[in-house]
């Protein structure tokens, strides 16, 4: 068995929250040891044996990867429509900036420096080319097709979660199950700042390791939340927020143009996202 649909990201636009949704359902087949199989952009080597193998244990559903790292990666869009010739893919676009903002504090999660806004993007371009919608998608649609990309806006997500539930259920082809009440109060995957960066990266990479070996089992099984708490810390706060969203804010032009012609190509206007203000979520 392999992927019906692959939600591509990009990275921190409720790809977590819609992994944790769809796990809770009996209806719906993902990687049964580890959430994400990196498969298309960093274990292509392992061979389609190694991936079939992570949906293909007996379960029954409309099959499905959460895959937010493959978003702006050409060469893993060529070789998704190589492996995965009739399967659809979702986007879920969120206002850049607010993207933007949160891919920084994801850096940190990993232990990276706190080295603010303009350097970390030096350092991983993708907070910002994983922001330029309209750039990459066009990559997606050159090769897939516009009748196998679709598009759901995160923000949609937030205001009315039943609503998003439903239209993805739509695309997915499935009933619609409304999400739990404790699920539609979690915050899946909140950045933090950690405590102990070189421990963050250790224990993200020491995770990865083992999951690319095989072992996603036993992560998924270990009882790592006390870890966790004590490396990765409490969440940001909202003043360290607020001003890496205003360091930010250097990039609106760039974005403006590529979201002007992301409007006209999916047919939906956003002026929201054209006049960021000061304040927002991240």
């Amino acid at each position: 068995m392999l992927p019906n649909f692959v939600f591509i990201g990009p990275t921190k636009s409720g790809t977590s929250w819609i992994d944790t949704y769809l796990r809770a359902r009996n209806d719906v087949v993902l990687p049964l040891t580890l959430k994400e199989t990196v498969f298309f952009d960093k274990r292509f080597h392992k061979g389609l044996e190694w991936y079939e193998s992570h949906f293909s244990d007996g379960r029954q559903g409309v099959c499905v990867e959460v895959a937010p790292t493959l978003f702006g990666k050409p060469e893993a869009t060529k070789r998704l429509a190589q492996i995965l010739p009739t399967a659809h893919v979702i986007c879920t676009l969120k206002n850049p900036i607010d993207r933007a903002v949160s891919h920084y504090f994801h850096y940190l999660k990993c232990g990276v420096p706190d080295v603010g806004f303009e350097r970390m993007v030096e350092m991983h371009k993708d907070i910002i080319h994983s922001g330029l919608y309209y750039q990459n998608l066009r990559v997606w649609l050159d090769l897939l097709g516009a009748d196998r990309v679709h598009v759901l806006l995160e923000e949609e997500m937030r205001a009315n979660l039943n609503g998003f539930c439903e239209k993805m259920c739509k695309l997915l082809g499935i009933p619609f199950i409304a999400p739990s009440s404790e699920l539609s109060k979690a915050f899946v995957n909140e950045a933090s700042v950690p405590k102990f960066k070189a421990l963050a990266r250790l224990t993200r990479f020491g995770a990865d390791e083992l999951r690319g070996l095989g072992a996603g089992y036993l992560v998924s099984k270990l009882n790592l939340a006390p870890l966790k708490k004590l490396v990765f810390g409490p969440v940001p706060s909202a003043q360290h927020k607020q001003e890496i969203r205003r360091q930010a804010l250097q990039y609106s032009d760039l974005l403006l143009a590529d979201i002007e012609k992301l409007e006209e190509m999916i047919g939906i206007n956003l002026p929201h996202w054209r006049a960021p203000a000061e304040a927002g979520t991240a």
